[in-house]
């Protein structure tokens, strides 16, 4: 009011002590928290509750067999979000720092569509959540049954890709094998992507890594963490799935050390009826027991890009139909210049 007195008042140890208040907070922010937070990734808030958590009956059946197996794992879809947008949760403790950030920061250090990413994260209790998309095609143990030859050696062809840009981009993923590798589909032309970070390494980081880390049954003879390692890894993958059918329980192992024989598998390759000499020669020079000795995985690029040509080229230009050697080289194919199958040929020649 008009001729009030105005008093203005100024206690400097109110302020002292909010800004003790404010720095004593984010001091006591545990690390994971502020590493997340910087990431930004953290979902403040969100808990299990924000989520509608299947179960065998409301699950799909190949995400109901996946999160089945890992108690750290389950399936959801976050409430308020489209009908069938199931998502991957994966719990890891607080304590485990390192899991945490190699699973968030060297998955998302840059997209790329053979790589799974970790699309947010949040707290519950003592554990941080991991969400990520649900590829629907399963793992490749899975994916590859009933797939051609021709099918399985396309997706390891995106798969070297997919490896050579964790290569160029410093890292080393430790845990290569076939339940590592997702598909997005069910079909042959599906794309496939790494997942499960949380062993991977960036190669700038000087820090050593205690003991053996990966699956023992896919891990080269050396226990240095190089991208060496994870061409032998992709290589022992590719006897599993090409030679062995993808089937544990045909995949020969050394009795003295529970490791793949893989002059065992190269053979049951080799054996297999259509098996192109550069596939075999390939992967015998991924799996050499010196690392020196084993291609890039840029190298094994482009081989695999090369080999990819070739099967295209079998393939005939009239019925679509693929054949291993049956083909006949027709410049009067109906699609132009190409290949026609037997069949073809007989009927437009």
């Amino acid at each position: 009011a008009e001729g009030a007195t105005s008093y203005s008042f100024f206690f400097p140890e109110i302020l002292a002590q909010a800004t003790h208040m404010v720095t004593k907070k984010k001091r006591s922010e545990k690390p994971v928290i502020k590493m997340l937070r910087r990431h930004g990734l953290l979902v403040e808030g969100r808990s299990y509750k924000d989520y509608q958590v299947g179960d065998e009956e409301t699950l799909p059946p190949l995400l109901y067999e996946c999160v089945g197996e890992k108690p750290a794992v389950e399936g959801a879809v976050l409430k308020g979000s489209k009908e069938g947008d199931w998502k991957i949760l994966k719990k890891i403790p607080q304590k485990n720092f390192l899991d945490i950030y190699r699973s968030v920061a060297h998955s998302n250090r840059s997209a790329h569509r053979g790589i799974v990413p970790i699309e947010c994260v949040f707290v519950s209790n003592m554990d941080v959540v991991l969400q990520s998309r649900f590829y629907s095609g399963g793992d490749m143990r899975r994916w590859c049954k009933g797939k051609s030859d021709k099918a399985k050696l396309v997706s390891f062809f995106k798969v070297a890709e997919a490896l050579a840009f964790l290569h160029a981009n410093e890292l080393v993923h430790r845990d290569i094998k076939p339940e590592n590798i997702v598909f997005d589909g069910e079909g042959p032309d599906a794309h496939p992507a790494f997942c499960d970070f949380d062993l991977s390494k960036d190669t700038n980081n000087l820090m050593t890594t205690k003991g053996n880390a990966g699956s023992w049954l896919y891990m080269p003879p050396e226990s240095a963490s190089t991208n060496e390692r994870d061409v032998f890894s992709l290589g022992i993958t590719m006897l599993d799935i090409l030679g062995c059918g993808g089937e544990p329980a045909n995949i020969p192992i050394l009795c003295q050390s529970g490791r793949v024989d893989s002059k065992a598998a190269l053979e049951m390759l080799k054996s297999r009826e259509g098996c192109l000499p550069r596939v075999h020669s390939l992967i015998h020079c991924m799996v050499d027991p010196s690392p020196e000795n084993r291609p890039t995985a840029r190298q094994v690029f482009a081989e695999m890009q090369e080999l990819v040509n070739i099967l295209n080229a079998r393939e005939c230009n009239s019925c679509m139909e693929q054949f291993s050697n049956k083909m006949v080289i027709c410049e009067s194919a109906p699609s132009g210049s190409g290949c026609l199958c037997s069949v073809c040929f007989e009927l437009y020649v």
